[in-house]
């Protein structure tokens, strides 16, 4: 796939596979595509997530959130900044988090929207997950 010099990393990831969330919410995607960078022993893999996910829709979102990890995955990156999370949907993001960390899976989210991050801090989940601000920290995140 030709790439515009300078396009960025998750923009090039998130170009390559899409999948719709629920029917009624089609103008919801997630896209997600298994990659390794530095290191081919440590996997890693990368889900997008856009717009309202709520009650209606949350069966879906965690399906998608455990379908990126089946195989050897051993990090998930969750680029949340264009979703908004109701409070069951934290919920759900919450019991993933658990569910990795019981796996030895490590979590990131990725530039979370600040709706999502001022939820988790009014529930003082904030301490429960690894945030990732900028490129460069995912870059860093892949090679430790």
């Amino acid at each position: 796939m030709d790439k515009e010099i300078g396009a960025s990393v998750l923009e090039g990831l998130a170009d390559l596979f899409t999948i719709p969330i629920g029917e009624a919410n089609s103008g919801s995607p997630y896209a997600c595509r298994d990659f390794s960078a530095f290191s081919g022993e440590r996997h890693t893999v990368f889900g997008r997530f856009h717009g309202r996910i709520s009650l209606s829709n949350d069966t879906e979102f965690r399906m998608a959130l455990y379908d990126l990890v089946s195989g050897g995955v051993e990090k998930v990156i969750l680029d949340l900044k264009d979703a908004c999370l109701t409070r069951s949907t934290i919920g759900t993001l919450v019991v993933f988090s658990a569910s990795m960390h019981g796996r030895n899976i490590r979590l990131y989210l990725y530039r979370p929207a600040l709706q999502i991050k001022a939820a988790l801090a009014e529930l003082n989940l904030i301490s429960f997950f690894h945030f990732l601000e900028t490129e460069d920290d995912i870059i860093t995140a892949l090679v430790i």
